[in-house]
């Protein structure tokens, strides 16, 4: 199994592993998947390197690891499939308003009933300075709590809604995008509950969740109380020791354990000039794709 790739490489960001000698547009055998997804879930952030992709070997990928999400945002979609996005620092594409919007600690689609368990960033053009995702454990977030907080925060449910939640400046978040959601996807958007606490579904090991990004409050807690633990606990996951990041190259194939990790954006200029560019390519997953 170990065969099927060239090199294995921890990353200088504290978190993750770069791995070299996979050609996706050439298939990706079972043993090589199999590989894969066990680098991901133990080391919660995963790069693949040197990668040409259409967009459709790039979605039969995303498909590998779960259900791909249909996004909110249509004007976003490429190649018109709801199932792959766009990130970039594009002026025209992300007008004043509409930028920066993941500058803030998130685990993605808490918003939705059934969270991303995977994402992933396909990287066509990447500056020469900037577009570092950072991404913080909650896996060891987590047991390192004490027993009385373990014990607090057991049983309770967060809540989270699209485009809701706080952004503080105390992390380096920006405010709000002033983008509107389009008429379809607000009939989308409900309020739903996610544990504090969860145990992994697949490593089994127990990790913060939901504690950064949509978090509106907690069930059955008035929501000052509910959003100082929530913010007490996203500033115990922010600390340098659980913190790692990432600058995805062109080529680069970026994939992070939504379970295991929050991450945010880095701001970024806006610029259409070479040698500024940022272009990638999103998929999201949900649920865990049965074993090769």
């Amino acid at each position: 199994m170990e065969r099927t790739l060239i090199g294995i490489e921890d990353l200088e960001g504290g978190l993750g592993v770069r791995v070299s000698g996979v050609d996706l547009a050439k298939g990706c055998d079972g043993p090589t998947m199999e590989r894969l997804r066990e680098l991901l879930y133990r080391h919660h952030v995963l790069v693949i390197g040197g990668q040409s992709l259409d967009t459709q070997t790039y979605l039969a990928f995303g498909k590998r690891w779960g259900a791909p999400i249909e996004f909110l945002r249509e004007d976003q979609r490429v190649d018109g499939s709801p199932e792959v996005i766009i990130v970039s620092n594009s002026p025209f594409l992300f007008p004043e308003g509409a930028r920066d919007y993941a500058v803030h600690w998130h685990s993605d689609s808490t918003y939705e009933e059934v969270p991303a368990s995977t994402t992933m960033l396909y990287c066509l053009e990447a500056p020469k300075a900037g577009g570092e995702t950072l991404f913080a454990d909650t896996e060891a977030a987590y047991a390192a709590l004490s027993g009385e907080m373990k014990a607090r925060i057991e049983g309770l449910m967060g809540r989270h809604k699209a485009g809701a939640g706080q952004r503080d400046p105390e992390f380096g978040e920006r405010p709000h995008s002033k983008k509107p959601f389009s008429e379809e996807a607000q009939k989308r958007i409900r309020t739903f509950l996610h544990p504090l606490a969860l145990t992994h579904p697949v490593t089994r090991k127990r990790v913060l969740f939901g504690v950064a990004g949509t978090a509106t409050g907690i069930e059955g807690m008035e929501d000052a109380t509910a959003m100082k633990l929530i913010t007490d606990l996203k500033r115990h996951v922010l600390q340098p020791q659980f913190r790692g990041g990432y600058t995805a190259r062109e080529g680069d194939i970026l994939l992070w354990d939504n379970y295991s990790l929050i991450h945010t954006a880095t701001p970024i200029d806006y610029s259409l000039e070479d040698g500024h560019r940022r272009v990638l390519h999103r998929i999201s997953v949900k649920g865990f794709a049965p074993a090769a």
